[in-house]
């Protein structure tokens, strides 16, 4: 029996999924930023979506702001950078004892990267392994099964 073919298999559709959000994340990102907050206190944690990457943060104030889940979408100006920015960026800065922030940046073409390798690598894996026979000996022992089944009734 063959196996099936690729575009049968509910992993690679999966992964084209996934892909395509990748994809359709980096396209906006030209233009939104987007993000999610959550505030406690002095303390916010956030992540976002922006020109570079997919990013997390933290920004710490001398003061409390309002506490919850806060959505964010802000268009923004395209700026013509480099089109390709660095695959991970750090940022730790703010005023001295006052406002620190913290973040870290995944670039979207690494993390469709990060995805991609192991997700092709799986594909030809389960591509070999189906057009594989089984263990030699397999189809003797089934037809062994076969007479002793026959054979007893």
């Amino acid at each position: 029996m063959l196996p099936r073919p690729l575009h049968r298999w509910k992993s690679f559709w999966a992964g084209i999924l996934v892909l395509t959000f990748l994809s359709w994340g980096w396209i906006r990102s030209s233009s939104h930023r987007d993000g999610a907050s959550w505030s406690h206190g002095p303390m916010t944690y956030g992540i976002m979506q922006d020109r570079l990457g997919f990013g997390i943060y933290q920004v710490q104030l001398p003061t409390s702001l309002d506490q919850g889940l806060q959505i964010h979408r802000q268009k923004v100006r395209r700026r013509d950078d480099k089109p390709l920015p660095s695959a991970i960026h750090w940022r730790n800065d703010g005023i001295p004892d006052l406002i620190k922030h913290r973040s870290v940046h995944f670039a979207h073409w690494f993390l469709i990267l990060l995805f991609l390798l192991p997700w092709t690598g799986f594909l030809f894996w389960r591509a070999r392994r189906l057009d594989r026979p089984g263990p030699p000996g397999r189809e003797l022992n089934a037809n062994k099964r076969e007479r002793s089944k026959g054979g007893s009734s």
